[in-house]
C-alpha cells in the first residue's frame, strides 16, 4: 500500500484506497464497479480474470508498478 500511496501522490493521481478481506473480495470490488482499479502480481491477477464472469473486460498494465 506504501507504494501505491507513493506513486499516486507522485503522479497526483488522486487514488484512495480500499481495503478488503481478501483477493476474492477485492475482485468482487472491481466486478461490481465499487474499484476502478486492482493492484496486485500480474499472475494472480491473470487467474482473477479467468476465472471472472467477463475475462476481456479486464486487462493487465503492461506497466510495471513494483520496484523490485
Amino acid at each position: 500500500m506504501v507504494q501505491l500511496t507513493q506513486a499516486s501522490s507522485a503522479r497526483n493521481l488522486g487514488v484512495a484506497v480500499l481495503v478488503a478481506k481478501d483477493q476474492a473480495e477485492a475482485f468482487l470490488m472491481l466486478e461490481t464497479g465499487r474499484a476502478a482499479a486492482y493492484v496486485l502480481d500480474d499472475v494472480q491477477l491473470a487467474v482473477a480474470i479467468a476465472r471472472s464472469k467477463d475475462p476481456s473486460a479486464y486487462i493487465i498494465s503492461e506497466e510495471a508498478f513494483s520496484k523490485a
